[in-house]
């Protein structure tokens, strides 16, 4: 028996410490916390019932039924526009997405409380779970199983189609859900409603993931983890919640490797790289989270291996998006796009305040304004302070430190999050806004408050400081 397997059989047969015991503690909770709350989202909203149905709906039914890679058309759309269009052809029950109600979360889920309160004064005998949230358009997506299918290609005038918008890779857990149930038989509804689940369950073990893998902050990445917004988006059809898992798995990780302060070993590189790759199929934008590695101590990941990460990072991604981008993607505008370009061009300064302005109100223009979005806000707040006094607390650091080392992982988090903000406002900026007709201090519309969710797991840097930077290295696990 080699030294290697001993001390395996060593670890396993060790006694759990109090610490040990106390991680599992977290990591359950956060299983069943989040498991109960996607189940009543699951159980009481209709599939449909999310923002986007033509981008998230109609590019799980082209994963699974092979029309991913459709060949595209152009096409001039009504502002102008020249845009890829891709045309699927299918059951109808699915492409008509009959019921579907689109709308921001927070909107739908305050929409679906209210609903349930108004409805749990008509039907006193009603569910339990119809006394917290209650979706009226779930009874008409239900009812698809009773139509007729016919074979139906879309877009048509009257139903849009953007299959081709996000690369296909991040609907593979919807699609195979839905493809499980389409392979043993089950009804539409039932079909979509398994591609929730099987979406639930990946972002649910991803997410446990990182709570198991990361150093500290258990207890903080599981409430950001329960937080009623990340389980509707984790439990519905939307890739959101593939994004989430990938984002916050890749901080996990990447914190792992710098509370260690050992070099880093070529399977966890391989696994940053990995995820970096995702995170480049996911949405360009959240590739900024790989700045982190670039702050790494040397004596974690030397310079030529930052280098070696980068380089094959893009190898691995930007050819095969690269590829897919070029023959198959479009975005689809709401306004003239080449106007847009050209008044920039006359105004540049204008569009950089434009931009500026809206990046730095970011944050109050998408603030809770919902009763169970304050209250999820201040739960956060509570626990991202008690991370941070926690940390204050339990490991100081060396007198002698620069500042910019004690705090590099913060200040680099701030940047990737206004560098993220700069690039999304400035993609809306052309997209989403009639740019003529604004003034410098206009907010640019568009940013969604789901987009912040993959960022949150940066919050873990601020307060946090790696062992090159600590005197104290008294780490209770």
């Amino acid at each position: 028996m080699n030294d290697r397997l001993k001390r395996l059989l060593k670890v396993w047969s060790a006694k759990p410490t109090v610490g040990a015991k106390r991680n599992l503690l977290i990591v359950l909770a956060f299983v069943v916390v989040c498991a109960v709350e996607g189940a009543m989202f699951i159980q009481t909203t209709g599939p449909l019932s999310i923002p986007d149905t033509d981008l998230h709906a109609n590019s799980i039914y082209a994963v699974v039924t092979g029309q991913e890679f459709s060949p595209v058309q152009g096409h001039k759309d009504p502002y102008g526009n020249q845009v890829r269009i891709q045309h699927i052809t299918g059951d109808s029950r699915y492409l008509f997405r009959t019921g579907m109600h689109n709308g921001m979360v927070s909107d739908l889920l305050e929409e679906f409380h209210q609903e349930a309160s108004r409805q749990s004064g008509r039907h006193p005998h009603s569910s339990f779970l119809s006394y917290f949230l209650y979706d009226k358009h779930r009874v008409v997506q239900e009812s698809t199983d009773r139509q007729h299918a016919l074979t139906v290609t879309i877009p048509v005038k009257t139903l849009t189609n953007r299959s081709n918008q996000y690369f296909p890779i991040v609907y593979a857990p919807q699609a195979f859900g839905v493809w499980i149930g389409m392979k043993i038989g089950l009804s539409p509804f039932a079909n979509w409603q398994l591609g929730r689940i099987t979406n639930f369950l990946l972002f649910l073990a991803l997410y446990a993931l990182a709570i198991v893998i990361l150093p500290r902050g258990k207890a903080f990445l599981a409430v950001l983890g329960v937080l009623p917004m990340t389980v509707f988006m984790a439990s519905s059809l939307m890739a959101d919640a593939f994004f989430i898992s990938v984002a916050t798995l890749f901080v996990a990780l990447l914190l792992k490797c710098a509370e260690s302060g050992r070099r880093m070993g070529n399977g966890t590189l391989a696994g940053l790289i990995a995820l970096t790759a995702l995170l480049v199929f996911c949405k360009g934008v959240y590739v900024a989270l790989a700045l982190l590695v670039m702050v790494l101590p040397k004596k974690v990941l030397s310079t030529k291996r930052k280098i070696v990460f980068v380089v094959v990072s893009m190898l691995v991604s930007l050819p095969i998006y690269g590829v897919w981008s070029a023959m198959f993607s479009s975005t689809f505008p709401n306004v003239n796009v080449a106007k847009n370009v050209a008044y920039a061009g006359k105004r540049p300064v204008k569009i950089v305040a434009m931009v500026l302005y809206s990046t730095l109100s970011a944050l109050w223009q998408n603030a809770p304004k919902y009763s169970f979005d304050v209250a999820a806000f201040v739960v956060l707040i509570v626990a991202w302070l008690g991370y941070i006094v926690y940390n204050r607390r339990v490991f100081k650091t060396k007198k002698n430190e620069s500042w910019i080392a004690i705090y590099r992982y913060a200040l680099t988090s701030l940047v990737i999050l206004v560098l993220i903000l700069l690039a999304i406002y400035a993609i809306e900026a052309m997209i989403w806004n009639r740019l003529y007709y604004m003034g410098w201090n206009d907010y640019l519309m568009g940013m969604e408050e789901r987009y912040f969710f993959p960022l949150l797991p940066l919050l873990l840097t601020i307060g946090y400081t790696d062992k090159a930077a600590r005197a104290d290295l008294d780490y209770r696990q």
